[in-house]
């Protein structure tokens, strides 16, 4: 296991999330810890000069476990400045762990990166979580790697390739946002080169030229934007096959979903599936290309461009393959040449497509006259011009296969390329159709598949300016999804801003429903603008079962202008799910609510993961993710800052876990009042919070329980309660509570606390205040390694605590132990066991 460097080239921040599989975190790593400065501009990897730039900027090779003599060679520290070595260090000590590792970049700052390279196989399985709301990483490339996913992060202003996988296996790239300007050249956003068994999905992608791009020996199955398989390059012989591109919502880009080869190249292109995609405003959106030339000479077995169509229909069509028909001979010569061979494409379903064409032919297939396209199939195409001005056309050579159901423009395959002679067929809709709405847009899918209905805001009305009321919108799209007999996908389209105004998104529904939120979703700017009456919550959600809400888009609570109102609003939720089953809210950004930012209230089966969470530090009651009388919850993989609580759970809650969060600002992860059990955080990174871990019970009496809650693998910086347990949810332990804690009747007891580590802001880095009615028992503290800031010694406080410690525990621990047994009350083995086991 060794790391090289190749030269120096700037690289913003990084903060990948690399899981190399599911397995649970041990050891839990932080950048800083290894002298990382995280200013931006100091080099946080190390140094080595070499006179030419590295083709990717991040590699990693061979993670699985496979030996890689390449990645054995040593790294020659002496040539290395120590202040430069953070990155590396870093990673050596992950890789090199016995245990599972999580290493953390922290939140809050921007490290600069140099180009590095980092080598397997690492001794277990390891994953980087993002940790921070900075600058997020330019070109990534996976080498040899098996078992990877990159999930929940931002991937920006790469300088070509943002993502590339080359020779991976049983790989996962989901709920990303990739973005570059539409200008720029060559920055695909997902690219996959010789790889199987690849799953892309729920991404948000808007960069230059090419969304994703697969490329040799690849089977990957996605839900993608804008689409191309790319082969032959440099007379290569290429091969890709089983290749399943569903759910795509594709607005003003190039290219719709593309087959490119290059001439001369050998290989095949087959078994490949397109299906339920929408198209706004796309210049190509069906296009297969068999004479691909990016270069000015012609290319390899080819002395001229075979001209597709006249010299009329060729001018016509000629913007919108410019790689090779606007610079080709092709308006200029009818003569033909013969390609000695090619690509072979066969075997291609283009199903359920519907949407506008910017440009007149909205299906172009131009195949090779050596190895001619075949087995193609249209089924269920909708494409009509954009704004209705025209017809749109289809365009074919050499072509061969079938069309079914409706097809628009009408189909210009051959039926039998083995059979005839192919010639070039122009084919023209009789007349534009209008885009179905509602239920009516449902398509049955081949080979038993689901049907599904796909449903887009702009399909009833949203203007998307950021300033006309879009709620009526949304609220008729939301009837029809939910009244539609098949499962629903509803997208709020990317690079638009839709106002919405107080809302109730109410089931049962009939079907499962995807709200896929690509563009941003904001709330009226003032609190006045809500309209009459007293609102509550801002998007509800109520008696709604099996939905998911995703798309890498914003929802945005306008939240300046709330800061100053207090008191009966202090509980206000900007997206709310009260009674619902099955929910799923991942790959999203929640900001600047006007209070809480996502609640569930009384659900079941709820995942919360891959989100960022962010309003000002000093925003009042703005929890990030508040749990109320919920059970069987997964909060997951999520950046939260806020001004209170990351994560707030109360009221008869029970089986949740949260994990791989990076907290802070805020007050840290909260258990308080009434009845809440089974709950497991770990894996945690938590920054300048007001508190750690915390258990807290309201004053003045209260039946109820806190009980069989586990803290495990969590590191903290500069928190000033890292971890406490407050019975009379008093800010002054040791004075005022006394008369509080008195009072109080919920037990909190089978709490554990193991392997928390980090730094304390306050001089009790642990505090347990427990009530005189009702003492706190079986609390327990295993591996707790807590010191101050200031580097002086931290200490403990505790009051009516009774448990034990075990291994190293700094501060020393006061859970009393004599007291314990002489006062509580006997228990079950059963419940000693669950004690010792928790």
């Amino acid at each position: 296991m060794a790391v090289s460097v190749p030269p120096p080239l700037a690289l913003a921040a990084l903060a990948l999330l690399v899981l190399c599989g599911a397995a649970e975190a041990r050891v839990l790593l932080t950048l800083d810890d290894f002298g990382a400065v995280g200013d931006g501009i100091a080099n946080d990897t190390q140094v080595r000069s070499c006179s030419q730039p590295p083709a990717s900027i991040l590699l990693v090779l061979a993670i699985h476990g496979t030996k890689k003599s390449s990645g054995q060679r040593a790294i020659d520290d002496r040539s290395v400045p120590e202040s430069l070595q953070a990155f590396v260090d870093a990673w050596n000590a992950a890789c090199g762990s016995g245990e599972q590792a999580v290493l953390a970049v922290p939140v809050g700052k921007a490290y600069r990166i140099w180009p590095v390279q980092l080598f397997g196989p690492c001794k277990k399985k390891l994953k980087m979580l993002p940790c921070y709301s900075g600058p997020r990483p330019k070109t990534v490339h996976f080498e040899e790697c098996r078992g990877v996913s990159v999930q929940g992060v931002t991937l920006q202003n790469g300088q070509q390739f943002h993502l590339t996988f080359t020779r991976c296996s049983d790989v996962k790239a989901s709920f990303l946002r990739v973005i570059a300007p539409a200008d720029s050249p060559n920055t695909d956003g997902v690219h996959l080169n010789d790889s199987s068994h690849v799953q892309i999905t729920d991404n948000l992608i808007s960069t230059g030229p090419f969304r994703y791009d697969y490329y040799v020996h690849t089977y990957p199955i996605s839900k993608s934007k804008p689409f191309a398989v790319s082969l032959g390059k440099n007379r290569t012989t290429d091969m890709v096959e089983n290749v399943k591109v569903d759910t795509c919502l594709l607005t003003n880009t190039t290219n719709g979903v593309r087959i490119k080869t290059w001439q001369g190249g050998m290989g095949f292109a087959r078994d490949l599936r397109f299906e339920s995609i929408v198209m706004k405003n796309v210049s190509n959106p069906i296009i297969i290309d068999q004479y691909y030339c990016d270069q000015p000479t012609p290319c390899a077995n080819q002395a001229c461009m075979t001209p597709l169509l006249n010299n009329i229909q060729c001018k016509a069509q000629s913007f919108h393959r410019s790689e090779s028909l606007a610079n080709s001979v092709c308006c200029k010569s009818r003569s033909r040449c013969m390609q000695t061979q090619a690509v072979e494409v066969r075997k291609v379903e283009f199903v359920d497509i519907r949407g506008t064409s910017a440009t007149p032919v909205a299906i172009s297939i131009a195949c090779s006259d050596a190895v001619p396209c075949r087995d193609l199939e249209l089924k269920n195409v909708n494409l009509t011009l954009e704004g209705g001005g025209g017809q749109a056309t289809a365009s074919c050579y050499r072509a061969s296969g079938k069309s079914s159901g409706t097809v628009l423009p009408p189909s210009c395959l051959a039926k039998d390329a083995r059979r005839r002679r192919i010639v070039p067929v122009m084919a023209r809709a009789a007349a534009p159709v209008p885009l179905l709405l509602a239920a009516a847009i449902a398509a049955i899918l081949l080979g038993g598949a689901e049907p599904r209905t796909l449903l887009t805001l702009h399909d009833f009305g949203a203007v998307g300016d950021g300033v006309t009321d879009d709620t009526k919108a949304l609220a008729d799209a939301w009837a029809a999804a939910c009244a539609a007999g098949d499962d629903v996908i509803l997208n709020v389209p990317a690079g638009k801003t839709y106002q919405i105004w107080p809302l109730t998104l109410a089931g049962p529904c009939s079907s499962e429903i995807k709200l896929l939120i690509s563009g941003n979703i904001v709330a009226p700017a003032s609190p006045s603008d809500w309209g009459p009456g007293y609102h509550r919550q801002w998007l509800h959600f109520l008696n709604v079962h099996d939905l998911k809400v995703t798309g890498g888009g914003i929802i945005d609570g306008s939240g300046e202008q709330w800061r100053n109102h207090h008191c009966s609003l202090s509980y206000l939720q900007a997206v709310h799910f009260e009674d619902c089953q099955g929910i799923g809210v991942m790959g999203i950004t929640l900001q600047n609510s006007q209070r809480y930012h996502l609640t569930f209230t009384r659900c079941s089966h709820v995942e919360a993961n891959y989100l960022r969470v962010t309003s000002p530090e000093d925003s009042v009651n703005t929890n990030g993710i508040h749990l109320v009388d919920s059970r069987n919850v997964h909060i997951m993989d999520n950046l939260i800052s806020t001004g209170d609580d990351c994560v707030s759970i109360v009221g008869n809650c029970t089986d949740v876990r949260v994990r791989a969060i990076s907290c802070g600002p805020g007050h840290g992860v909260d258990n308080s009042i009434d009845y809440v059990e089974k709950i497991k955080v770990d894996t945690l990174f938590i920054s300048n919070a007001e508190n750690g871990v915390r258990v807290r019970t309201t004053k003045n009496g209260g039946g109820g329980f806190a009980r069989k809650v586990k803290f495990e693998s969590i590191v903290m910086r500069n928190v000033t309660n890292p971890i406490i347990v407050d019975q009379g949810n008093s800010d002054d332990p040791e004075g005022s509570f006394e008369a509080q804690a008195a009072a109080t009747a919920v037990q909190v007891e089978k709490i554990n606390y193991i392997d928390i580590t980090g730094t304390s802001a306050s001089e009790h880095a642990v505090t347990f205040s427990c009530s005189d009615a009702m003492p706190c028992r079986h609390l327990s503290l295993t591996n707790v390694n807590l010191t101050r800031v200031d580097g002086r010694n931290a200490s403990s406080y505790c009051r009516k605590a009774y448990g034990r410690s075990i291994g190293t525990v700094i501060p020393e621990s006061c859970l009393s132990k004599e007291d314990f047994v002489q006062q509580a009350p006997r228990h079950s083995e059963e419940d000693e066991e669950e004690y010792s086991d928790s």
